[in-house]
């Protein structure tokens, strides 16, 4: 019998509510999907699975779990947060304020265990200028975030496509390299 080989990860959304977390499920499914309407929000979670395949041609699935934002949704979110998996922190340029950071890198470390890679994006759905976010203060304290920066990508803009892309470039990279990944399950 051939060995079997685990290339399934699960990728968490979170971030408040209305910054983009369903957009960014929808468009890395499909960059063509129409995005959710203004009134339209995520109740509870969606789950949702994302496959693709990388240069050893293996194919991988990412289960993206896409949690809801709001205030009240927030106990919930920990009964579903584990280990071992890429979380994505959405944020978006509307204004100047952090949108609740510390709240989830805190709740990320607490459920994500040390193997959580924590990737911050930021929706430009405003225009072009990212709102300004001192970065370094919590990559002193949370060592797991991804190349020490906040990636932006505008979704719903299609000519940024080259950001959409780099992103799902590198959220394939990160959940490819989650410990779990390509470990045998069966011999």
């Amino acid at each position: 019998l051939d060995e079997i080989f685990l290339n399934e990860a699960k990728l968490i959304l979170v971030g408040e509510g209305k910054v983009g977390k369903t957009s960014l499920r929808l468009k890395l499914i499909n960059p063509g999907a129409t995005l959710p309407k203004d009134d339209e929000r995520t109740r509870g979670i969606d789950i949702d699975d994302y496959s693709f395949q990388l240069k050893n041609l293996d194919t991988y699935k990412a289960h993206i779990w896409d949690f809801g934002g709001q205030n009240i949704q927030y106990a919930l979110h920990r009964f579903f947060m584990t280990e071992n998996s890429l979380y994505i922190l959405m944020t978006e340029s509307r204004n100047e304020r952090d949108k609740n950071f510390m709240y989830w890198f805190q709740n990320i470390d607490l459920f994500g265990g040390k193997d959580s890679p924590i990737l911050i994006v930021m929706n430009l759905m405003h225009g072009d200028r990212g709102a300004n976010i001192d970065i370094a203060s919590y990559v002193s304290e949370f060592k797991k975030i991804v190349n020490n920066q906040i990636l932006e990508v505008n979704l719903l803009n299609p000519e940024q496509d080259s950001c959409l892309q780099n992103l799902r470039t590198i959220i394939e990279q990160q959940l490819e390299n989650l410990p779990h990944i390509r470990k045998p399950i069966f011999r």
